[in-house]
This record gives structure tokens, C-alpha cells and sequence, in this order.
């Protein structure tokens, strides 16, 4: 009988410790989210559509080592709700403008422009064009040097996988997504004038909607006369691979 009473006794403090255990981890994972919520989320930066000339300097003495993992945490959880992504981007946008350099570390240096994307595709209307507004500002402010002494791949990489979904909402149904769309692909072609571009521009043409093949073409077209003729005569089988463009946008 005394065994059997033992034996209870330590299967209920088992399950106590692992309630207790449970409860911990609880409240510890409550008190991470808390500290997220509060250190990312002031009212000022939960607005949408703030023009660029409001956008606020940071205050001195800003930790942005510790502002850039709060940043990596909302944009790595799926579950993080999209007001802290709008969050994120505003604080993009205002990294963009005041440090450019902290804002192409956390973009490029991290590798995080792929959730960028993402967001761009986010059911919340609001929050998709508001990612397009950063967007733009990256392609209408930032001009990174196209030098094979710098690390150029993740910046080429951002521009191959952003081009179809850019070209994608220049067309799609929401007007002011469209508006959008369509500046943010005015600006790559103005100021992201790389052979890299137009060969993505190119790649964008295989879409089976004649549509964005359309725009594909004309902001092809367009990029090739922003480019120097010494910088196309470079380009190995330029012509002939824009003729062949050319041909596949009348047959289509």
C-alpha cells in the first residue's frame, strides 16, 4: 500500500513540475512578445502612407543592433500581426533616409529582401502598398555601385526576384496597387541601369498573359534607352537577343 501511495505521490509531482515547466515557458515566450510589441510598435509608426518628408531622424543614441533583431524577429514569424510589419517598413523607410548604410546592412547584409517581397503579396492591401512605397524609395534613392569590388549579388538578386511580382501588380486589379507597381518599375529602369536588369526585364517576357509581357517589352525598351550604346555594344548578341524579344512579343 505505502509503495502504491509513493507511487502516486511522484506522479503527481512529476506532472507538477511539468505544469509548472509549462507555465514558465508561457510566461516567458508572453514576456518576449510583450517586449516585441512595446519596443516595435509606438502609435507613430503604425501609420500608413506617412510622406517621405515626415519621416523622423533617429533619436541619439539609438541601439540598432537591437533594432534590427526586433526588425529580423517580425519579419521571420508568420504569425506576427501585420501591423508590426507595417511597423518594419516604416522603420525601413526612415533607415533608408537617415542610415543608409545600417538600412543595406539589414536588407542585403541579412538577406531579408526576400520577405520584402512577401509582404508585397500580403492580403492586407495596406500593407502591400505601403511595402511598394519603400520599394520605389529603394529604387528611386538608392543607387548602389555597380563594382565587382562590392558585394553586388544580393542587390542583383533583390531586383531578378522582385521584377515579376512588380510587373504582376502593375496589372492587377486594385488601381492604387497598380499605381504603385508601375513607379516602383519607372524607377528600377531610371536609376538600376544594369545589363542585369534588362536581362530580367527579358526573362519577364515567358508570362502567359500578354499583358505583363506588354510591359515586360516596353520597360525593356525603355531601360535600353537609358543605357549607353558603348554599355549595350558591350552586351554579347545584344541585337539579336532584342530582335528575338521582339519577335516573341508580336507573336504572343
Amino acid at each position: 500500500m505505502s509503495e502504491k501511495i509513493e507511487r502516486s505521490e511522484r506522479k503527481y509531482r512529476s506532472r507538477g513540475e511539468r505544469s509548472e515547466k509549462s507555465q514558465k515557458s508561457q510566461r516567458k515566450e508572453y514576456s518576449q512578445k510583450s517586449e516585441e510589441n512595446k519596443f516595435i510598435i509606438p502609435e507613430s509608426m503604425k501609420m500608413e502612407n506617412i510622406p517621405k518628408e515626415n519621416l523622423s531622424a533617429f533619436e541619439e543614441g539609438t541601439d540598432f543592433v537591437v533594432l534590427m533583431q526586433k526588425m529580423k524577429q517580425i519579419l521571420l514569424n508568420k504569425d506576427t500581426d501585420w501591423t508590426f510589419h507595417l511597423a518594419v517598413i516604416n522603420y525601413l523607410r526612415r533607415l533608408l533616409k537617415f542610415e543608409i548604410d545600417i538600412f543595406n546592412q539589414f536588407l542585403y547584409g541579412l538577406k531579408l529582401y526576400p520577405k520584402i517581397i512577401e509582404l508585397i503579396n500580403s492580403i492586407r492591401s495596406i500593407l502591400a502598398k505601403n511595402t511598394l512605397i519603400l520599394v520605389n524609395e529603394i529604387f528611386g534613392e538608392y543607387i548602389p555601385e555597380y563594382d565587382e569590388k562590392k558585394n553586388k549579388a544580393p542587390v542583383i538578386t533583390f531586383i531578378k526576384e522582385i521584377i515579376p511580382v512588380l510587373i504582376l501588380k502593375a496589372n492587377c486589379n486594385q488601381s492604387f496597387i497598380r499605381i504603385e507597381a508601375n513607379s516602383c518599375l519607372e524607377s528600377l529602369i531610371t536609376n538600376m541601369k544594369y545589363g542585369d536588369t534588362l536581362i530580367y526585364l527579358i526573362q519577364a517576357m515567358s508570362s502567359k498573359k500578354n499583358q505583363d509581357i506588354e510591359l515586360a517589352y516596353n520597360l525593356a525598351v525603355k531601360l535600353c534607352n537609358n543605357l549607353s550604346n558603348d554599355y549595350l555594344g558591350e552586351m554579347p548578341l545584344f541585337n539579336d537577343l532584342m530582335k528575338a524579344c521582339a519577335n516573341i512579343y508580336e507573336l504572343k
